[in-house]
């Protein structure tokens, strides 16, 4: 996918899913198994562009709630040392290096 290998030039340390909190474990399963072949991807744009991303950049991936305090998990300070870019339903986290 064409755009996939765009979005992973980026070269993504963190790919965060809009997806509930509480599903973290059900997407950590999901995409171990996707990591090690033994899943084939679902429609959703999460499977389709976060997994891929997310192998392709070897990642770490998270879920997210958009406009929600529960995101605890994520607290990566965005001044000036990493870039944050958004598409569709997903982050894209990038460290800048120097």
């Amino acid at each position: 996918m064409e755009v996939v290998e765009r979005i992973a030039a980026f070269n993504a340390t963190i790919v965060c899913i809009e997806n509930p909190i509480e599903r973290q474990p059900e997407v950590d399963s999901l995409y171990a198994s996707y990591f090690l072949g033994d899943h084939d991807l679902s429609i959703s744009e999460y499977q389709q562009l976060g997994f891929r991303i997310t192998k392709m950049c070897q990642a770490k991936i998270h879920t997210v709630e958009f406009r929600d305090t529960k995101n605890q998990g994520i607290n990566y300070d965005l001044r000036g040392s990493l870039r944050l870019v958004q598409t569709c339903k997903i982050w894209i986290i990038c460290h800048q290096t120097t």
